[in-house]
């Protein structure tokens, strides 16, 4: 398999070479040139169109790598640790499903990508990559915000309930209560547990404090701030539906390579941590977890 994926990495990165020396190529004849005529605008030009040329052919060349790398190898990966794994390297979560979780705002770049739907210990789960940027305009400037950046999941839960509770990590600047204008979600109040450590780290939003309180219970409640300690990034948790909606915004993007690099140790092991990470999430909550 190494062998396979290295062959794949080389041809991508004789192609940019080639590319790139065609280009050096044309601009020495524009500089030769331009002590006789006047090429300024066509230098600018070409400088664009070769920046762009070089761009496509970099992201064709390492999406194939990398899609022959998570076929070969993490493909395997997940199946050793999980039961009746389907992956979707190439789509993840919608946008509507996101929406409808009702945990993070979708600003006006969306990406998803590496779903998994699959089961550990009987538990169904599913979990995507998502991506969520806003475009910020300024007069003349604009700038990309990145909003959300991190795994997304969805499990079930034993518990029957019909309310709505969010539970999120705090930070400065906090954005307040999650329901939105145009939200379906009912009224959402403000509650805290007796626990004073969770309401340090967390914020509660519930349609019912009654319903609350039952899913937050003691147990439950040392399990989520154990999410907090073992996670990077902000941890967001949403209670609807039956399900529990998990979002890590720790600003990485799972399993991605770099062409410029061969498939070693380092990267198998790093991928390896991503993949336990899932199944870490899973065993934390996993007796309030549905099992089929």
């Amino acid at each position: 398999m190494a062998e396979q994926l290295e062959q794949i990495r080389k041809e991508g990165m004789k192609k940019m070479l080639i590319a790139g020396a065609f280009i050096v190529l044309i601009f020495t004849l524009i500089l030769i040139f331009s002590a006789s005529y006047d090429v300024g605008p066509v230098f600018v030009i070409g400088l664009c169109v070769s920046v762009i040329v070089l761009s496509c052919i970099y992201g064709s060349v390492k999406k194939k790598y990398v899609a022959a790398y998570k076929e070969l190898y993490l493909r395997d990966m997940l199946e050793q640790e999980f039961e009746e794994v389907t992956v979707d390297f190439e789509n993840g979560f919608s946008e509507e499903q996101i929406a409808k979780g009702h945990l993070l705002t979708l600003h006006e770049r969306f990406y998803s990508n590496d779903y998994v739907s699959a089961k550990l210990y009987g538990i169904p789960f599913e979990c995507s990559d998502v991506h969520i940027q806003d475009v910020v305009r300024s007069g003349k400037h604009t700038s990309v915000v990145t909003r959300f950046q991190g795994l997304y999941m969805m499990v079930p839960l034993k518990k029957k309930f019909t309310s709505w509770l969010v539970v999120r990590e705090k930070e400065f600047l906090d954005n307040g209560n999650p329901r939105g204008w145009l939200s379906d979600m009912p009224e959402l109040e403000k509650i805290e547990v007796e626990d004073e450590r969770f309401n340090e780290l967390y914020s509660i939003y519930a349609s019912d404090g009654t319903e609350a309180f039952y899913l937050l219970t003691p147990a439950f409640i040392e399990k989520l701030i154990d999410f907090e300690k073992r996670f990077e990034g902000r941890c967001y948790f949403g209670f609807w539906n039956q399900k529990m909606h998990i979002a890590i915004d720790d600003r990485k993007e799972h399993f991605e390579l770099s062409l410029m690099s061969s498939v070693d140790e380092h990267v198998l092991y790093h991928h390896r941590t991503e993949v336990l990470m899932i199944k870490e999430i899973i065993e934390l909550i996993q007796k309030e977890c549905e099992v089929i």
